[in-house]
């Protein structure tokens, strides 16, 4: 069952796990998985305010940083659509930027929670509409110069199908800025992603029996299992900044134009737990979207990518 909790996340009040379900990382029962997400983000939607509140230690502001500092070079371009709009904190920013911008979500929660905040800032809230960029016939027939996407594609069940939806309504040239989750980060978090990424390393399902208990207790003793963030129990997916430009954006007719780190982590996630605000301070530090160790020491990229 969902928790119906909204409390700001964080470590201390994660679920502690030894293992990672496999729905957890990758699509294995998709309409299931859906429904979860779909569940998830009707309840709790909410929280996305929370995580841009500069009250509550602002948690989500490196998101907004990085995506600024994109758009400030492509002031040529006019149109915008934020997918995936969440309480519309970041469409908001992009409107007071200047840009023509809207949004959407496919949780009925966001999109009033958007109209709100759209009010409350003296925006219309014609600004933002219902749509599922999973589904085409809900998209949009106006295309967009830019789309910007923080937050979606770990939960997309079909990554390429929905690049492709974003295609259809971009106009020529047009850009893409997405998010991922930094497949290349669990080497550096020494828990039990770094676990599932070794594993996936070394093709573990295809070793002896044998072999793998006695590689099960390596990794049981060398890892720390006491900081694993469960991304609230949905599909949460990792994508590798290494591979992402082959094994999504050519095959869809992007051309992958610069590549942007942002969350990073000075040290491993485990300390986070007795030490957050130390923590949080020396991550902060970090923060340099094109610096060599945003490979193994951030936790999120996003993807500057424009049509071929």
């Amino acid at each position: 069952m969902i928790k119906k909790s909204a409390k700001l996340y964080s470590y201390k009040n994660d679920e502690l796990r030894n293992k990672i379900p496999s729905e957890h990382l990758v699509v294995v029962k998709p309409k299931k998985q859906r429904a979860v997400l779909r569940d998830f983000f009707e309840t709790n939607v909410n929280l996305w305010n929370k995580y841009y509140d500069k009250n509550e230690g602002n948690p989500y502001k490196h998101n907004l940083n990085v995506l600024k500092l994109i758009l400030k070079n492509y002031r040529n371009k006019k149109t915008l659509l934020d997918v995936g709009c969440g309480t519309g904190i970041p469409l908001i920013k992009f409107l007071k930027m200047g840009f023509d911008a809207k949004g959407f979500d496919f949780i009925d929660t966001s999109v009033r929670l958007t109209q709100d905040n759209l009010q409350k800032h003296g925006y219309g809230v014609n600004l933002v509409f219902k749509a599922d960029i999973e589904n085409s016939s809900t998209l949009p027939s106006k295309k967009f110069d830019i789309i910007t996407s923080v937050g979606v594609f770990p939960h997309i069940i079909n990554d390429k199908g929905a690049l492709r939806n974003m295609k259809k309504i971009l106009n020529e040239n047009g850009l893409v800025l997405l998010q991922f989750k930094n497949d290349l980060f669990n080497l550096f978090t020494l828990n039990a992603y770094s676990e599932d990424f070794f594993k996936r390393l070394i093709d573990y399902r295809s070793l002896p029996k044998s072999l793998k208990k006695d590689i099960d207790i390596f990794y049981k003793q060398k890892l720390s299992a006491q900081s694993i963030n469960s991304q609230f129990g949905i599909l949460s997916k990792f994508h590798n900044p290494l591979t992402i430009k082959n094994e999504l954006f050519e095959p869809t007719g992007f051309t992958v134009k610069n590549i942007h780190f942002f969350h990073y982590h000075r040290l491993p996630p485990i300390f986070q737990v007795n030490h957050n605000k130390i923590f949080r301070k020396l991550g902060d530090e970090m923060e340099s979207p094109n610096d060599w160790k945003g490979y193994l020491m951030a936790s999120s990229f996003i993807v500057e990518a424009q049509l071929k």
